[in-house]
């Protein structure tokens, strides 16, 4: 008699398990790209490679089916939706400061009279705990005119983590990653001539250390 009990009991455990895995609800959504960079963070790291300063980085902005990244896409008014990620830029050190990702966001969907409208970002941080630097973002077309450009005078950027509480006991404020953000509006006309355009856009972030390089040092 007992046996059947353990039984019964046995089947109504498994049957109340996979009741609750039925139950279970998976959701799906784009990830942002501090998620994506989060994510890679334990692969095999790769080698810096040193800048002098101050550094010129420059992409193309294609995507990898060669599509223009400013072509568009569906998405809910008010909804950002990425359009272009790269994680490439982050390898490239100029006094430890390096831009961690580029990335360009679709910030209104396109409607019937109006093109859409993107934002192009990049997060700057720093192996010191502070540091001071100058940066410009500029994008501009295939053959060479400015489409939308930003620039920031003595921002300063840093890792928190790396001032091992130096700035509970000094006073000192320190640094964290900052992020460049230049909105792009083309008007109709732009907007259908990038979308045919084979040729990719241009962009080219420059990172200039302020005062002596590695001022505000960890050691």
């Amino acid at each position: 008699m007992s046996s059947w009990r353990s039984t019964i009991c046995v089947a109504a455990g498994f049957l109340a398990l996979v009741a609750t895995a039925a139950r279970a609800q998976v959701a799906a959504r784009q990830a942002t790209p501090e998620e994506v960079v989060k994510s890679e963070r334990g692969k095999s790291a790769t080698v810096d490679v040193e800048v002098k300063n101050p550094m010129l980085l420059e992409l193309d902005l294609i995507r990898s089916d060669g599509s223009s990244v400013f072509r568009g896409v569906k998405a809910e008014p008010g909804r950002p939706v990425s359009t272009y990620l790269t994680i490439s830029t982050k390898k490239f050190v100029v006094d430890r400061a390096r831009v961690e990702w580029v990335a360009v966001e679709q910030t209104r969907p396109a409607t019937r009279k109006k093109p859409p409208q993107f934002l192009v970002r990049a997060r700057v941080s720093s192996g010191w705990f502070r540091q001071d630097i100058d940066a410009t973002v500029t994008l501009t077309d295939p053959d060479g005119e400015v489409l939308a450009r930003g620039h920031w005078d003595d921002i300063t950027t840093g890792n928190a983590a790396a001032a091992s509480g130096l700035s509970t006991v000094t006073g000192l404020i320190v640094g964290i990653p900052r992020m460049l953000e230049v909105p792009f509006k083309p008007s109709p006309e732009l907007h259908a001539r990038l979308v045919e355009e084979t040729r990719p856009v241009r962009l080219a972030i420059i990172v200039e250390i302020q005062g002596e390089e590695g001022d505000a040092r960890d050691d």
